[in-house]
């Protein structure tokens, strides 16, 4: 998702750690979280946008398969 309102980086962000927790992995400064059931969310912030991207179940496996494998 690619919001344009930058007021939504922290919104969302709060949001996020209300319904699931804080992260039992973060990179603040590329804002790349996981937790431990496997799902993962990333905040992307853009001069002038934010995306948002959620990763979870066998398509998440699939990306960690094809990437660097940074999450265990």
């Amino acid at each position: 998702m690619t919001f344009k309102d930058l007021t939504i980086y922290q919104k969302a962000k709060k949001d996020v750690i209300g319904k699931f927790g804080n992260p039992s992995y973060s990179q603040p400064e590329i804002d790349h979280w996981s937790w431990t059931d496997k799902s993962l969310v990333i905040f992307q912030r853009e001069l002038d946008c934010i995306q948002i991207s959620y990763s979870g179940g066998e398509m998440l496996k699939l990306n960690r398969q094809e990437g660097d494998g940074l999450l265990q």
